[in-house]
């Protein structure tokens, strides 16, 4: 790094000038950006309350860049792009010792190509960055087989695979489930990551699959407490609660005469437990279970999701809410005045569990069998009131704040993953 950047140091007078020595050692640690200073006294003699600034010179361009100091790297914004490939590669070689919390251990980390990519590349690169080594794999297939998986392994050793999921399962077919069982006999993580449930577009989850490709949720249940302690939940998990709950104490008048059932939409019925015909989306199943309601003398509303297919929702006769329809807490408006609620498996169920809500579900998803939502075993179910178990609510939050976080939290949710697995499967790092 000799070639690239000049050194600077404070001068011994400079460093006496402080009183408080602790706070001049502290003001002088090298540069995490580029390992060196310079700290410049606002007049001779007095003690160093300049800026700190980092020189870099970048191998491609040979441009130099001067630059605030900052805890963090912040590369030249006039050369970003030619400077960003030949930092990374001399940070790699110069300070081997500093590896992150991954310490070079290695993920596998396979894309559905177009599937979910920004977020791919931001957990791809946020990894890479703090010491994980993990190279990225494209695929056609949102379930590759064990040939393809050991294909791009190619004879090479790793700690964990790590792909997309939905709800715990939608993903989860026959051929990778071969995938999951070798892992498990070959001690390598089968991992998957999905959008968080409370702020549920704002935040990523990590879990791991067990040998039959089912959710590790069921290994951790048990051991859940009951109890809810939000205080210890990241604070902006705190703060979507608090904005919900402040939108459930808002003084809006109902969009709806107060008693129906309210029916939430999502984009299919593909976890249906119940018969549909999927081909029609969500239509049949909806189209099903309005029939019901109203034949047990209920009226209906339904709310559509923000992801909606392109061939929109059939007209069932009753109110149909779109999710960008200009009203001022719609969802929360709905549900406040609601009997009970049914659906799939979508996951705005974390809206209704905040708000202590009554839920059918008719879908497989993570709470599947655990008594945190009723599950209707037929069509002709959902048309009683739900029953309730505060107990498995209360195991269910405490385990969603335990597995969220936010993007740039991925290599500590990562690492907690690790070491909360190799735990529970009894493995050896």
């Amino acid at each position: 790094m000799g070639r690239y950047l000049e050194r600077f140091r404070a001068t011994e007078a400079e460093l006496n000038a402080w009183p408080d020595k602790a706070e001049a050692a502290r003001r002088h640690a090298i540069c995490r950006a580029c390992k060196f200073y310079e700290f410049r006294p606002a007049e001779p003699g007095a003690p160093v309350t300049g800026t700190a600034l980092c020189w870099r010179k970048c191998g491609s361009c040979g441009k130099r860049a001067k630059e605030p100091h900052h805890a963090q790297l912040t590369l030249p914004h006039s050369h970003k792009r030619c400077c960003k490939r030949w930092y990374s590669s001399t940070q790699r070689t110069s300070q081997p010792e500093k590896r992150g919390l991954g310490n070079g251990r290695r993920i596998l980390v396979i894309h559905r190509t177009g599937y979910r990519w920004p977020k791919t590349r931001a957990i791809h690169d946020y990894l890479n960055a703090d010491g994980w080594v993990a190279p990225r794999k494209d695929t056609d297939q949102h379930g590759p087989s064990l040939a393809m998986v050991q294909d791009m392994m190619a004879g090479e050793r790793f700690d964990a695979i790590l792909k997309w999921e939905e709800h715990g399962c939608l993903f989860a077919n026959k051929t990778w489930r071969e995938v999951v069982a070798w892992c498990h006999e070959n001690h390598v993580l089968p991992l998957s990551v999905d959008g968080g449930y409370f702020d549920h577009y704002g935040t990523l989850m990590l879990d791991r699959y067990r040998p039959d490709g089912t959710s590790s949720i069921r290994d951790d249940w048990a051991d859940l407490p009951v109890a809810i302690d939000w205080t210890r939940a990241h604070e902006g998990l705190r703060n979507y609660r608090q904005k919900m709950l402040a939108e459930w104490d808002a003084d809006d008048p109902p969009l709806e005469e107060p008693g129906y059932v309210l029916v939430w939409l999502q984009f299919s019925a593909m976890l249906s437990r119940l018969k549909v015909d999927r081909s029609r989306l969500i239509n049949d199943w909806s189209r099903q279970i309005v029939q019901v309601l109203r034949k047990a003398g209920h009226r209906v509303v339904l709310k559509a999701p923000p992801a909606q297919h392109k061939s929109g929702y059939e007209d069932h006769g009753c109110p149909l809410y779109r999710h960008k329809a200009g009203i001022p807490h719609l969802n929360t408006r709905l549900l406040k005045y609601a009997n009970y609620n049914v659906l799939v498996s979508s996951s705005v169920t974390n809206e209704l569990v905040l708000q202590w809500a009554p839920v059918w579900t008719t879908g497989r998803s993570w709470f599947d069998g655990l008594g945190v939502f009723a599950q209707a075993a037929q069509w002709g179910d959902v048309a009683k009131p739900p029953t309730m178990n505060p107990d498995a609510r209360g195991k269910w939050i405490n385990w969603w704040l335990s597995r969220q976080f936010y993007d740039r939290g991925v290599s500590a949710a990562m690492d907690r993953m690790f070491t909360h697995s190799y735990r529970q499967l009894g493995w050896t790092p």
